[in-house]
């Protein structure tokens, strides 16, 4: 029998044990039927993950399957769907449940939030709380929101800590999360208490919109929370794949590189895209070269190849203290990658902002697991994408100029990423620092 199975139903007698004074929610049928898909679901990612227990032993697994199972009995579907999430969130950052499947139906309020050093903010809204963008959230449902963060997490897939906060701001906004995890007391009332930029306290409850719906209105890949704005540089463009500008007055070449795929929105080929920044190069020198990757979420690691062997040999590019990367916790998967990479080839970039929302270990190419009673499907990595020395194990890059992106900068149209870069004064014996 797998590792899994094995100790997980020697720890479910000791759970049942304790949780049988709990009134009964579900039938003895729902009650095997929702087992057996627990038992599926161990099974396929025992077969499937190249690495299951990199994070958690065979023990630790299984323990969190067994709470999940002696459980099952006494919770409603809701809170067994939000279990299983929470299994799929032990697994990586590319594995889990995705939470607006069909066989889930789940919806958004129409709100988007984001992280910031200073609290969670409202960055984006659909039109009738436009108004409420740049408002600081204080609590949901009468939660205090450091502590709706921290209930939150156990759901969301992640690598790092930063990847945590790429998932967190979106659970926040689904009701049925907020209500299945007693967040909420009411799944349409979820009582966002908002501090506006002008100090005024209000209480906000949007009618909730399915996916469709939420997508209809919001500007941007769905997740990343900075759409297209006129300012600051980076987000003039941020849903194309890649583009760049030279920007005369600083002699500095800015390269946006957002995702790895194999051609733009514009239409143009990432092959075309290297050749046009090569032929720039061998006419101009300029002070510095950026690379801007602080948005990148990824794609396939196939694609990029061109980029890569650009950034990589170009003389012109690759001067200590001229080649700067900016990075961030959108910075993930293939985006990561294409890091560790360049780093094998070149000691002469400078990294800038904050730490990557991805280790340089990846486990991706995830694959649907269905299960086969609730149907829900569970994501599960399937490969090692991991392109770096074995005893490379960071949490994440490391920034060598650390630069945090703040909700005053964000709001106030500042990139102080860019700034640090133009402001750094290059040494005789400028590197990489610590990479």
């Amino acid at each position: 029998m797998l590792r899994i199975l094995a100790i997980c139903w020697l720890c479910l007698t000791a759970f049942s044990a304790i949780a049988q004074e709990r009134p009964v929610l579900q039938t003895d049928e729902a009650v095997a039927a929702w087992r057996e898909d627990l038992i599926t679901l161990a099974e396929q990612m025992e077969a499937r993950h190249p690495n299951l227990y990199w994070r958690f032993t065979p023990e630790q697994l299984a323990a969190e399957f067994a709470v999940l199972s002696a459980d099952i009995p006494f919770l409603t579907d809701l809170q067994i769907q939000l279990g299983i999430i929470h299994l799929g969130a032990l697994i990586d950052g590319h594995s889990g449940v995705p939470p607006f499947q069909d066989t889930l139906g789940y919806h958004l309020f129409p709100l988007q939030l984001y992280v910031f050093p200073e609290g969670l903010y409202v960055v984006y809204a659909d039109a009738p709380y436009a108004d409420y963008v740049g408002s600081r959230v204080i609590s949901i449902g009468g939660h205090a929101t450091a502590d709706v963060i921290e209930r939150l997490k156990p759901y969301v897939n992640y690598d790092n800590a930063q990847s945590h906060l790429i998932g967190v701001p979106m659970f926040a906004i689904i009701p049925e999360v907020l209500y299945g995890l007693d967040i909420i007391a009411q799944i349409d009332q979820p009582d966002y208490v908002l501090e506006t930029s002008s100090g005024e306290q209000v209480t906000l409850n949007p009618p909730a919109q399915s996916l469709s719906e939420y997508e209809e209105w919001h500007e941007g890949r769905f997740l990343v929370a900075f759409g297209d704005r006129s300012e600051p540089l980076y987000m003039q463009h941020a849903n194309e794949y890649f583009w760049h500008t030279y920007l005369e007055d600083s002699g500095t070449l800015y390269v946006q590189f957002n995702a790895a795929v194999q051609r733009a929105r514009s239409g143009t080929t990432i092959n075309a895209f290297a050749n046009e920044l090569e032929a720039f190069l061998d006419e101009t020198t300029p002070e510095r070269v950026v690379l801007d990757v602080r948005l990148n979420l990824g794609g396939d690691i196939n694609t990029y190849r061109p980029l890569l062997n650009l950034f990589a040999t170009h003389p012109t590019i690759n001067r200590p203290g001229r080649f700067f990367i900016i990075i961030g916790r959108y910075t993930f998967s293939a985006g990561v990658v294409f890091l560790t990479q360049l780093e094998q080839q070149t000691d002469a970039m400078l990294y800038v902002g904050e730490p990557t929302g991805d280790r340089t270990r990846i486990y991706a190419s995830a694959r649907p697991i269905r299960l086969p009673n609730s149907r829900i499907e569970v994501y599960v990595s399937s490969s090692d994408d991991t392109r770096t020395t074995p005893d490379d194990q960071r949490e994440w890059i490391e920034p060598s100029i650390p630069v945090e992106q703040t909700a005053a900068d964000f709001f106030g149209g500042r990139d102080a990423a860019l700034e640090a870069i133009l402001n750094y004064v290059p040494t005789s014996d400028a590197t990489a620092g610590e990479l």
